[in-house]
């Protein structure tokens, strides 16, 4: 069983960065990819600006609600477990 943590601890981070190699890869490919002709285009950037309003109307409702948080958990476990609250909430 010991064998196999050594094992995992090891392949974990290794699988981690090949993924992200991936994921940066993928995204490469698609972004030299041509977007479409006029039309494609103009419906690509609405859709990007409707996107971004939504996820800013969203961060400002879960900043809200992760500093309530971030204040429950301080006073009521502790404020290095809050603060383990927010790096989580930031990375994730």
């Amino acid at each position: 069983m010991e064998n196999l943590d050594k094992i995992l601890a090891i392949i974990t981070p290794i699988a981690g960065v090949l993924a992200l190699i991936f994921a940066v890869g993928i995204a490469a490919s698609i972004s030299k990819k041509d977007a479409g002709n006029e039309r494609m285009k103009k419906i690509s950037a609405n859709i990007a600006t409707g996107a971004k309003a939504f996820l800013f109307s969203e961060y400002k409702i879960l900043v809200i609600f992760a500093a309530v948080l971030f204040f429950a958990i301080g006073f009521a476990i502790g404020w290095p477990t809050a603060a383990c609250f927010i790096g989580g909430a930031l990375f994730s």
